[in-house]
């Protein structure tokens, strides 16, 4: 039996390609998502990453992040839990982000790529976690961008040799890319939308526990 063939994302967006003016890009508003003590800059229709090992905390930043700009907006949040079932880790993710009572908060797990544009197409910041596990590309996730999403983070997995895993593609197309280390430190390697900054993630310390968030410094 013969796979179905997949369509693109550019197929299934037919029509919603739109053209800016000059004008409106320059009274494009910067905003602010505080991470920690520190804030990072962003803007709507933002596409970000996180990559670190495992059990450094790239998940929970994402959900601060992704909380943070929701609150900021009035918007939904939308995971796309690839690989993972709920559970005490992600309920605790969850809580460290405020979202534990927030009923716009939807949880899918191993959605559709067509599940994900519809929320895209409701406003939703949308959180994929995490890429390496799924068919989603980066031309999937700028398409959710197209489709209506204000801001898209993915979580990545690095590989033996401490790098990300997966395609240059995805670093290439976001705007920020956040690298986490052991022990829930982290910093932006690539920021086109303001300074690099680093600095501690809310509720992870070294040794995992609930500590208090460290100083930060720029990059």
């Amino acid at each position: 039996m013969r796979a179905p063939v997949r369509r693109r994302i550019s197929e299934r967006l037919a029509g919603a390609a739109r053209v800016v003016t000059a004008r409106d890009v320059s009274r494009q508003s910067w905003d602010l998502i505080r991470c920690g003590v520190t804030t990072i800059s962003w803007t709507r229709g933002s596409l970000w990453s996180a990559w670190g090992p495992p059990g450094s905390g790239k998940s929970t930043l994402t959900l601060q992040i992704a909380a943070e700009a929701a609150r900021a907006l009035g918007c939904g949040v939308a995971i796309a839990s690839l690989e993972e079932s709920p559970g005490p880790p992600m309920a605790r993710r969850l809580a460290l982000a405020g979202l534990t009572h927030a009923e716009d908060c939807r949880i899918h797990l191993r959605p559709s790529l067509d599940d994900l544009i519809a929320e895209a197409r409701a406003g939703s910041v949308i959180v994929v976690d995490s890429l390496g596990v799924g068919v989603l590309t980066a031309e999937d996730l700028r398409g959710l961008i197209l489709a209506g999403s204000p801001m898209v983070l993915a979580v990545l997995h690095v590989t033996k040799s401490g790098d990300y895993k997966g395609s240059t593609s995805i670093i290439h197309e976001v705007e920020v890319e956040i690298v986490v280390r052991e022990g829930g430190g982290w910093e932006s390697r690539k920021n086109r939308l303001g300074e690099h900054v680093s600095g501690q993630i809310r509720g992870v310390g070294v040794a995992g526990d609930q500590s208090e968030e460290t100083e930060v410094t720029p990059c």
